[in-house]
């Protein structure tokens, strides 16, 4: 099981484990996250067609893309899972393409929708239709009229989410300095099925997509804490969670040490603690 089945499954050990911390602190902290959070103005998708799933990933390949812009990466696509299922299906061709900016919002959203579809597809090994001109050779953005109508609504819906992202990211930017890691791993990733996430210099981000009012969960909580446990020999330094709210045009920035002390533990500790062990046995 991944590291998001364990947190959810409430018989897990992994989620049991953080139940037996749970107090009336961390409740304060949820609370107060969502009341921030129900005060925002929302992005909302225009039509019903939205690919949901397709515009969160897209986002997320945004972001990355802005980051890596902002630090002047430019091998950063290669180290992501849009590039790994590429190579799986034979289309590295696009991967350059897609990974460079494009002023034309519509162009630019496509690009990071086909760079989330393939990350899932090397998640998946599912092949989203989004990608099928791509598959027969095609490798720029001169497609079929049908093509764009059919996929216009997701594309219209990730254009207006991307076009607010420099200004959501402005509150935390002199704060996110440094190298972009798109999927960071573990040491103990793989005793749990995988677990990677988004690490920019000693920031830990969690891109969430959602058009809910009170979007933040006790699972999105406990995964990013996790995450934190997981770096038990501090590989990637971590001192910052930050949450970014692509539809609510915020982002909510929280030094770890604020949030390890809630659990009654603090990164000295997690070397030899308990939830260390947790891992080895599931």
């Amino acid at each position: 099981m991944s590291l998001t089945s364990e947190i959810n499954n409430k018989n897990s050990a992994i989620r049991k484990w953080f139940e037996s911390k749970f107090n009336s602190t961390i409740a304060k902290l949820l609370a107060n996250h969502n009341q921030i959070m129900a005060q925002q103005p929302r992005i909302l998708p225009s039509l019903k067609e939205v690919d949901f799933a397709l515009c969160g990933h897209a986002v997320s390949y945004f972001l990355k893309k802005y980051l890596s812009l902002k630090t002047k990466d430019e091998n950063w696509i290669y180290n992501t899972l849009a590039y790994a299922g590429a190579k799986m299906l034979n289309v590295e061709h696009i991967i350059e393409y897609c990974a460079t900016g494009d002023n034309a919002l519509d162009s630019e959203a496509l690009k990071c929708i086909l760079l989330g579809s393939l990350e899932r597809y090397k998640r998946s090994g599912i092949k989203h239709e989004i990608l099928q001109p791509f598959l027969q050779g095609q490798n720029q953005l001169n497609l079929e009229t049908k093509y764009f109508k059919k996929w216009l609504p997701t594309i219209r819906d990730v254009s207006a989410i991307i076009e607010s992202v420099p200004h959501s990211w402005h509150v935390v930017d002199d704060k996110v300095q440094g190298k972009i890691i798109p999927h960071a791993t573990f040491t103990l990733s793989n005793y749990i099925g995988g677990a990677d996430c988004l690490v920019c210099g000693d920031a830990l981000i969690d891109i969430r997509t959602t058009v809910k009012r009170c979007p933040f969960t006790l699972e999105n909580f406990y995964q990013q804490i996790s995450y934190v446990l997981l770096d038990y020999d501090d590989q990637y330094g971590i001192q910052q969670l930050i949450w970014f709210y692509s539809r609510q045009d915020k982002c909510i920035l929280l030094p770890h040490k604020q949030t390890l002390p809630r659990f009654a533990i603090t990164k000295k500790r997690i070397q030899n603690h308990d939830f260390r062990k947790l891992q080895l046995r599931t």
